[in-house]
């Protein structure tokens, strides 16, 4: 697909509707035969999700960032958030907590714009390494490492009544991975 024409700005409160919409589009889109159709269909909804990003964008997590990328005519097409690395015994400094795009929006650049400011800021505050957890089955998931990032080890999660595997990605050196 082409490139398209589009910003990375902060998140708002305002930005809630939006980004659940972007949540749960990428969700039911990425995970269709990785997670329960009862979880994607019925239990991921728009209006639980709203709820979830507005109290989540009114600073009940104060240690994470959100960005959202924008088309040209301001519609939130994804997000990423980020902050401190929250797993125990990882020797990464930062986290990548999630980091979607719109199905009709992926393959065009946003989600690498979305990493690279979220790299730079993190950069800047210091942190020189940084880790993403993503579920093992996930065809997506290869981004990472088209970005620069190693395979830094694998789990497994418990979520919707499964245990799903995952993989954890590292960029042990913010300042030499991801071609900006």
């Amino acid at each position: 697909m082409a490139s398209m024409t589009f910003s990375i700005r902060p998140a708002t409160a305002a930005d809630a509707r939006a980004i659940a919409g972007v949540h749960v589009d990428a969700w039911r889109n990425a995970y269709p035969t990785l997670l329960p159709d009862d979880y994607l269909a019925e239990r991921l909804s728009e209006d639980r999700q709203q709820t979830a990003w507005r109290h989540r964008l009114h600073g009940a997590r104060p240690n994470e960032t959100v960005l959202v990328a924008t088309s040209g005519n301001g519609t939130i097409i994804g997000y990423i958030v980020f902050g401190r690395c929250r797993r125990r015994g990882m020797t990464a400094m930062g986290e990548i907590y999630e980091l979607y795009v719109a199905p009709d929006h992926q393959d065009q650049g946003a989600g690498r714009h979305l990493l690279t400011a979220a790299k730079a800021r993190m950069r800047k505050a210091g942190t020189g390494s940084l880790a993403i957890e993503v579920l093992a089955g996930n065809p997506a998931r290869f981004f990472y490492e088209r970005l620069g990032a190693a395979i830094g080890g694998t789990a497994t999660q418990s979520f919707a009544g499964q245990r799903l595997d995952t993989v954890i990605y590292l960029w042990r050196d913010l300042g030499l991975s991801v071609d900006e």
